[in-house]
């Protein structure tokens, strides 16, 4: 909770937060949060503007919206962040 205060708050302690979502990348329990995961790193993203937050966020995405129902998952996507991820780490890989 203290690396996403930090992000939200836009601490001056990049290389803080850095290590601490990296270590967070690490964790074995983050395949169990997949809602919270992809918002973390699309909040890493925005505030360390490193590209690999980016695709860590749309591939935890992409694992949530596997509990979504089917009709739900296309105005889902539409929303305000998802559809950033999604956009954005299409410009990132093409």
């Amino acid at each position: 909770s203290r690396i996403l205060c930090a992000i939200v708050m836009d601490n001056n302690d990049n290389e803080g937060i850095r290590l601490g979502v990296d270590d967070y990348a690490k964790d074995s329990d983050i395949e169990k949060e997949p809602l919270f995961a992809w918002m973390f790193f699309y909040w890493a993203f925005i505030l360390l503007k490193d590209q690999k937050y980016i695709s860590l966020s749309y591939d935890y995405l992409m694992s949530f919206i596997t509990f979504i129902p089917s009709d739900c998952k296309e105005s889902f996507l539409k929303t305000t962040i998802p559809e950033l991820i999604v956009k954005e780490y299409n410009t990132l890989n093409n």
